[in-house]
């Protein structure tokens, strides 16, 4: 039998969240489905309130960089800019940017994505190859270095180099905020990887900013509170172009790993990766005073009596699928 959309009990759901409320030693097990267009409006109004947050503190011309891949994430990510930029006066400049690593079947259709997705979307894909800008692709720097006699994987050049060229065209656009499609899931397996190497104390201190100090540059994550399979399905109901082939060295990427053992955590402890990005939210802001949440009793709360971003977020799902669930005479306009 299928699900019923919790906000809208005549469609049939599409995608359910399961967490534990309050807390995740609760007994209570809460579900929330949603129907397709809820969905893609619970995702929308998520990743928009980081956005909107940055354009409110411009003081001038809203220009805003964007790092794409092919992949759901960047796709998803430009669509809800795209949403937001129509339905903004004062207008705001996308400005997609693809880092061309390597060549192969992978890479081109990846391109290939990207580009269509910015044609979909009427936005111009500036591509910036790695060989031409520092004189050698990724394949080509990995073999010089088999596997057996190096003690890092092929993701680290890839990272690092890809926010090198980033943040050189940046300078040149004279641009300095860049968006990337990090979502929950992926903030929680790059705080779990990097907890465990030489970064780990500084990590454990102040969080994923120990990692991207400096720079210059603004760094801006809308799809945090956004968890993976969301972004999938959200992407899929959109018909977003994106690379389906996986990487050619995905069997090398350890943050990858942490994900799937993150997800094993998960399905016996539904909710766990909201509490745990709650967590490092907390240490990247260790410099603020913190008030215990007067609902989770953590010390993760802004001001005194008021609710953590985590439960504020779980209090909203709850509030709304109450409101959806009446009927429509009653709802609150």
């Amino acid at each position: 039998m299928a699900t019923p959309c919790s906000r809208c009990p005549d469609r049939e759901a599409v995608y359910t969240l399961r967490y534990r409320w309050p807390t995740l030693t609760s007994p209570n097990l809460r579900e929330i489905s949603l129907c397709s267009d809820c969905l893609v409006r619970e995702v929308e109004e998520r990743a928009s309130k980081p956005i909107r947050r940055w354009m409110d503190a411009q003081p001038a011309r809203l220009r805003l960089a964007v790092g794409v891949s092919g992949g759901k994430d960047s796709a998803v990510l430009l669509k809800v800019l795209c949403s937001i930029a129509d339905g903004h006066d004062g207008g705001l400049e996308i400005l997609p940017i693809l880092v061309d690593m390597a060549e192969g079947p992978y890479w081109s259709e990846s391109r290939e994505a990207a580009d269509q997705l910015c044609w979909d979307l009427g936005l111009g894909l500036q591509v910036v190859s790695l060989k031409e800008l520092l004189g050698a692709s990724l394949d080509e720097l990995v073999s010089r270095h088999p596997p057996p006699s190096r003690s890092w994987s092929a993701c680290d050049p890839c990272t690092k180099l890809r926010n090198r060229v980033l943040k050189q065209v940046l300078d040149q656009l004279n641009v300095e905020t860049l968006a990337t499609g990090i979502n929950l899931d992926d903030r929680a397996a790059n705080f779990l990887f990097f907890s465990s190497t030489p970064q780990g104390p500084e990590v454990f201190r102040r969080g994923l900013k120990a990692l991207h100090a400096g720079g210059g540059l603004i760094h801006l994550h809308p799809l945090i509170t956004v968890l993976d399979e969301e972004a999938k399905v959200f992407a899929n109901l959109n018909s977003l172009p994106v690379v389906r082939r996986d990487c050619p060295y995905a069997h090398e990427n350890t943050v990858k790993a942490c994900k799937r053992g993150l997800g094993v955590i998960e399905q016996s402890l539904p909710g766990f990766r909201y509490a745990f990005v709650q967590a490092l939210a907390s240490m990247e802001s260790a410099s603020r005073e913190w008030y215990p949440c007067p609902t989770c009793g953590l010390l993760l709360a802004a001001r005194p009596g008021e609710p953590c971003e985590g439960c504020r977020l779980m209090s909203e799902l709850i509030e709304a699928q109450v409101e959806y669930a009446r009927a429509p005479g009653e709802r609150t306009q």
